[in-house]
């Protein structure tokens, strides 16, 4: 995959075996998976959202995810909301001007609350919802993850034939899959969930900063998340389950603690 535009012909030639290859959200899912790669949260409330995004795409930026839950307080759901679409018209103006406009952005998802918050954004959206490779599901289990895909789905079974496939990537950080006695049973019941939705399942993610609170544990920037016994075995239980050969899903590694002036990096 194609991450570093700023090379030159000559310089990627000289760097690599095979030419890295473009990719754009309307690239085929099995590519796209892998694409996806390292993601910036960015709080929706931050006024310069778009702004950040356009510049930091020319630094390598791949990946954000603008953040309508944990970063941001309960009582600014609204307005956290009305600067989703502010964001989005910005950066759909900007797009219109650009030379390739599917390749000058990274890919955008919204990580949302609730279902219920899911499916009235799919609706208020309405065509900027095309400026999205798809959304994030916090806290996802069993029990909520049919209706995060249901919106999902309904929204693919009647989108023109020109709009990009729409994504989920669930997170997986709730207690009942951390803890050891409840934890399989949790992990078994959210695969066979995502075998009915596999088609828009891109990565299944995993939320070691929730995790670590049921804990109450912290880390510095320079302890490694696989140095906390309780994530790290959980983990590889997640890996056992849902990174199988034969029907793996793409999993991502956990957020990195580390908080500077545009976000956080997963």
């Amino acid at each position: 995959m194609k991450y570093f535009d700023y090379l030159t012909q000559e310089q990627e030639t000289s760097l690599f075996y095979s030419p890295p290859v473009t990719f754009n959200h309307r690239t085929s899912k099995e590519l796209l998976a892998y694409a996806v790669g390292a993601a910036l949260y960015m709080p929706a409330t931050r006024a310069s959202v778009a702004e950040d995004i356009v510049k930091l795409r020319g630094a390598g930026l791949v990946t954000v995810i603008i953040d309508l839950e944990d970063a941001i307080g309960d009582g600014e759901v609204c307005f956290a909301e009305e600067s989703v679409f502010r964001h989005l018209s910005f950066l759909s103006a900007y797009t219109e001007n650009e030379p390739e406009p599917e390749n000058g952005l990274p890919l955008i998802f919204i990580r949302v609350r609730s279902p219920e918050q899911l499916q009235q954004l799919i609706f208020r959206l309405g065509s900027l919802i095309t400026m999205l490779t798809g959304f994030v599901f916090p806290k996802f289990s069993a029990e909520n993850g049919v209706d995060f895909f249901e919106a999902i789905a309904d929204y693919n079974s009647s989108r023109s034939y020109s709009a990009p496939v729409l994504y989920g990537m669930p997170i997986l950080e709730s207690a009942s899959i951390i803890y050891r006695e409840s934890r399989l049973d949790s992990l078994l019941a959210i695969r066979n969930l995502l075998g009915d939705y596999r088609d828009y399942v891109l990565n299944v993610r995993i939320g070691a900063t929730d995790f670590s609170s049921l804990f109450g544990l912290r880390r510095s920037p320079d302890i490694s998340i696989y140095d906390l016994t309780p994530i790290r075995d959980c983990m590889a239980d997640i890996i056992n389950v849902f990174g199988r050969v034969e029907e793996g899903y793409v999993i991502s590694g956990p957020v990195w603690e580390y908080f500077g002036n545009k976000g956080r990096v997963v």
